[in-house]
């Protein structure tokens, strides 16, 4: 089965974030579908992805914007 890889800055609420998941979702039946998302926030959206649709997030916490 192929793979389709989407790249994300986090899943919070917002337009892109929303769009990524309805396509992932609409994908997943097709092909093995992973989202990578830089920042796990406290509140997302990833409860709304199919069961087939893997997460990884590569920072636990947002941005550090005292930085």
């Amino acid at each position: 089965m192929k793979k389709i890889t989407f790249l994300n800055l986090h899943m919070g609420f917002g337009g892109i974030e929303s769009s990524t998941i309805n396509t992932a979702n609409k994908l997943s039946k097709d092909y093995e579908v992973e989202i990578i998302a830089f920042y796990d926030l406290d509140h997302n959206q990833a409860y709304k992805l199919n069961k087939d649709v893997k997460i990884k997030y590569l920072y636990k916490g947002g941005p550090n914007r005292d930085e």
